[in-house]
C-alpha cells in the first residue's frame, strides 16, 4: 500500500519529467543556464532587485550569446540582442501580445516597449514614422547643437556639489522638441 509521502514524491517526479520535456520542446536548442525544477532560472535573480535584471542579463549574454533563453518558473523568456533578429521580431504582425512577464515593467513604463496588441500596432506606426531615416537627418543638426550646449552646462557644474540633472535634461529635451517643431 502506497503512503501519502510516496504518492507526493511520485507526483513531483512526474511533474519534473514533464516539465523538462516541455522546456526542451519550447526552448529548443537555445543556449542558456541550467534550470532548477519549479524555479527554472529564477534563483539567478535571488537577492537582486528589478534594476539589477539588466546587469544579470548582460552577464548571461557575454556567457552564452546574443540569443539565449531563461526560465522564470514555468515562463520561457528569450533574450535577443542581435539587431537583425530584433528587427524581424518588431516588424512582425504575428505576436503582438506581450507575455505576462511584461507586467513587471508596467510600473516603470506604459509606452511602446510594454504595449501589446492594437495599442502596440498604433504606437509602432507613430514611432516608425517619427524615427524614419529622412526625419532623423533633419534632427541631426538640432541634436548636435543641443547636446553641445548640454555638455557645456554640465561641464560647468561637474566640479561643484552634487546637483539634480533632471531640470537641465528636461530643458535640453524641450529645446530639441521646440527647435524641431519650427522646422515643420
Amino acid at each position: 500500500m502506497l503512503t501519502w509521502i510516496q504518492i507526493i514524491i511520485a507526483i513531483i517526479v512526474v511533474y519534473v519529467i514533464f516539465e523538462k520535456f516541455r522546456q526542451r520542446r519550447l526552448g529548443g536548442s537555445l543556449p542558456g543556464p541550467p534550470t532548477v525544477p519549479f524555479f527554472g532560472n529564477a534563483l539567478l535573480f535571488q537577492g537582486y532587485g528589478i534594476e539589477d535584471f539588466v546587469c544579470i542579463a548582460i552577464r548571461l549574454q557575454e556567457e552564452f550569446s546574443n540569443l539565449f533563453r531563461l526560465w522564470l518558473g514555468r515562463h520561457l523568456m528569450v533574450y535577443v540582442a542581435d539587431p537583425a533578429s530584433l528587427e524581424t521580431i518588431y516588424k512582425s504582425n504575428d505576436n503582438l501580445n506581450k507575455s505576462i512577464l511584461y507586467e513587471f515593467f508596467t510600473d516603470y513604463s506604459r509606452g511602446v516597449v510594454v504595449a501589446g496588441g492594437e495599442k502596440w500596432r498604433g504606437l509602432r506606426k507613430v514611432v516608425n514614422t517619427t524615427f524614419h531615416h529622412s526625419n532623423m537627418e533633419n534632427y541631426q543638426k538640432i541634436l548636435n547643437d543641443c547636446s553641445q550646449i548640454l555638455c557645456q552646462v554640465l561641464e560647468k557644474k561637474c566640479d561643484g556639489p552634487i546637483f539634480n540633472m533632471d531640470p537641465i535634461i528636461h530643458r535640453c529635451m524641450l529645446q530639441v522638441i521646440c527647435s524641431r517643431s519650427t522646422l515643420l
